[in-house]
Formats: C-alpha cells, structure tokens, sequence
C-alpha cells in the first residue's frame, strides 16, 4: 500500500470514528506507535482538524465531533491540542494598553459591529459563517483584530488590518460565559494553568485566537466562542 493510499484509509476511518487513539489505529494499520504519531501530524498539515485530549482517559478526536461531556465545566476548560495549518486572517483592529480593560470591553464588541457592516469586503473568506478573533497581549499593549480567516493577504480593505498565522500546534477550549474581557481572561488563566499542570509551554509572542459563528445580529455577545492558546 502506497503512502498516499494509506493517508487515504486513515482520513476516512478517523472521520468515520470521531475519537480514537494511537496506539489503536497503529495496530489497526499494522504500524509502529512513532509511525502513526507522524501519520496523524501529516494529517493535521493537511487540513484534517485533528486534536488531543489531555489526561489519563485522553486520545484524539475530529473538531465537531463532540463526544459526551465534551464541554467541561466552567471552573476548569477542558482542553483539546489542535495543530492549525498556516492561515490569513483579515479584519478590524485596535490596540489599547494591556490593563484598559473597560476600554477593551467597549471596543472590541463596536469593531464586531462594523465588522458585520463591512464584511462584504473581504476577498475569498474561507467560511463566510466563521469569525475569527485574533489577540496579543506580550507586553503592555493589547491588540484585538475582528474578523475572518481569507485564503490570501492579496487585497486587504482599506482601514483593515492583515496578519499571517504560521502552522501551530493550539490548546484549544470553548468559552460559554459572557463576552466580557474580564470573563474571558478568568478562563483563560485558568485554562494557563492546567497547560502547565499537562507539561505544555504557552508560547507568549504568537496570537492566540477566537473562533466562533456568526448570528448576523451583532457583537457576539454569550456566543460560545472556541480559545487557541499558541503553544511552543
């Protein structure tokens, strides 16, 4: 069987099952452990949206595919590692200091406001219906951009911004609360510590992310909204 034909094979049967482990499927495909780890990496560069789930009772799963208990509680995110191909993402952007918190919260949901006005403009978006946040907080400044992931930086609007994500490995958690900054940084803290707890580096100088859909409606208020945490 050619290598091809077996990443073939091994797209179909991690789709069809959702949640599996290595160790499994390297039986199952009558290779080494350390095999099928790369098999699953190459995976991932190819766009299959992969990921694995920490902890004694943790494996791998395909994002969407929810399994029972998935959401975690509100105290402690439940993370999932998820490696994400090199990406564009274009959209509104502010910058304000780090501790301007109240500013944030006043910000950020008007640059999704006139994001949903303006998003008409963007060039060959991957997926109209998703929203994607970008932010960095490395030293004093805050800096948020609102808007969507588009195939190229070849045409960016006017009073926009564009940013090249490079292929990175995320911890990845969904946040249910509200949309304040205030919340969002509680999980996320929260959510820093059990990466360390786990054995995983945050990778402070890359962006992390907000991914989310969109209700045509406005700010994104009490949207449930999926964090990346950039790791190293």
């Amino acid at each position: 069987m050619t290598k091809t034909r077996r990443l073939m094979e091994l797209t179909a049967v991690v789709y069809e099952r959702g949640r599996f482990t290595a160790d499994e499927l390297a039986a199952e495909f009558g290779v080494s452990y350390r095999t099928m780890l790369r098999y699953l990496q190459e995976l991932s560069g190819l766009g299959v949206p992969l990921y694995s789930e920490v902890g004694r009772s943790g494996g791998y799963g395909v994002l969407g595919r929810r399994s029972p208990g998935a959401a975690g509680t509100a105290g402690e995110p439940l993370l999932k590692k998820l490696f994400r191909p090199a990406s564009f993402v274009v959209g509104l952007e502010m910058t304000a200091p780090f501790t301007a918190v109240s500013l944030s919260n006043a910000i950020v949901p008007e640059l999704w406001a006139q994001w949903e006005m303006r998003s008409a403009e963007i060039a060959r978006p991957v997926d109209p219906r998703t929203r994607v946040g970008a932010v960095r907080s490395r030293g004093p400044e805050y800096r948020y951009i609102a808007g969507a992931e588009v195939a190229s930086l070849r045409v960016v609007p006017d009073g926009m911004a564009g940013i090249e994500l490079p292929a990175k490995a995320y911890a990845v958690y969904r946040h249910d609360g509200a949309y304040r900054r205030e919340d969002r940084d509680g999980t996320y803290f929260r959510a820093l510590e059990k990466l360390r707890s786990n054995g995983m580096e945050h990778d402070p100088d890359a962006w992390g992310l907000e991914i989310f859909r969109s209700s045509g409606d406005g700010p994104p208020d009490g949207t449930e909204c999926e964090i990346y945490i950039p790791l190293k």
